[in-house]
């Protein structure tokens, strides 16, 4: 399962090369960090003192994204651009990875309800648009620039299989954030979600994007797309666990006590 298709090219592009193994390295320290200290943000936001940093509304949160989000692309184009040599297959295969930003940036902020409140701690909204950018760089330049993929790749049990994957992880991640959007805007708040995955794990929304991204690995096949689930995982599992906690205080004997916190029966 852990190949890596770009891996001698790789040695010769200082971009991608040192990009890639500074995520590698920031990961593990990212993930003890957040474990013990909180981000802060959104419905945790009461965790983080506001004399402490510059916090931001929702609003703000979401034009970042719909910022990041043409960069993310623009990068893409502009390496095609710059690169002859790219064949049908570099092209599906970043289309996967634009496919869950487009969402995020050019979509769901258009069914958000922005929150007035500042909630959202600026260095973390920075660093999310800072990786979104470096991110886009570095798959970019890793598919298109490191990666040959043989004739008839696109059939392979590996590509179909990593598609699959991707798919069930998008449509996971999807629907459970337009899920939570629904019920917020109907109870002008928070509530316990109930049915779907959430009757399974508090945070069903971070579990699809960790499949959609291992899923990405699985097709790709770059040293880059692991770095990019490994450190998405960082992030993300100390993020479920404090939405998990802040349930917990919230809603204390109401809320289900079998339900997990990202890995359903285990985690």
């Amino acid at each position: 399962m852990f190949t890596f298709i770009d891996t001698e090219k790789t040695l010769n592009d200082p971009i991608v090369f040192y990009t890639q193994y500074t995520l590698l390295v920031l990961s593990p320290i990212l993930l003890i960090t957040l474990l013990f200290k909180s981000a802060g943000y959104g419905r945790v936001s009461e965790n983080v003192s506001s004399n402490s940093t510059i916090m931001v509304n929702d609003k703000w949160l979401w034009y970042s994204h719909m910022i990041e989000t043409p960069f993310a692309i623009a990068s893409i184009i502009y390496y095609i651009y710059n690169y002859e040599n790219y064949s049908k297959t570099n092209i599906i295969l970043l289309s996967m990875f634009v496919a869950h930003y487009f969402n995020r940036g050019f979509i769901y902020p258009f069914f958000a309800r922005a929150n007035n409140t500042p909630r959202t701690p600026i260095e973390v909204a920075l660093f999310g648009i800072l990786f979104i950018v470096l991110n886009s760089i570095l798959q970019s330049r890793s598919i298109l620039f490191n990666s040959d993929y043989p004739d008839g790749y696109l059939t392979s049990y590996r590509f179909l299989i990593g598609l699959g994957v991707f798919i069930i992880g998008l449509r996971i991640n999807t629907h459970s954030d337009y899920f939570l959007l629904v019920l917020k805007n109907e109870n002008k708040g928070y509530v316990i979600p109930q049915g779907y995955l959430f009757s399974y794990i508090t945070c069903p929304n971070y579990f699809g994007e960790l499949i959609e991204w291992f899923g990405f690995y699985i097709c790709t096949q770059t040293t880059a797309s692991l770095v990019f689930f490994l450190f998405s995982f960082a992030n993300l599992v100390p993020k479920a666990r404090d939405n998990y906690k802040w349930y917990i205080n919230k809603f204390g004997n109401e809320f289900p006590k079998e339900r997990k916190i990202l890995l359903p029966f285990l985690y």
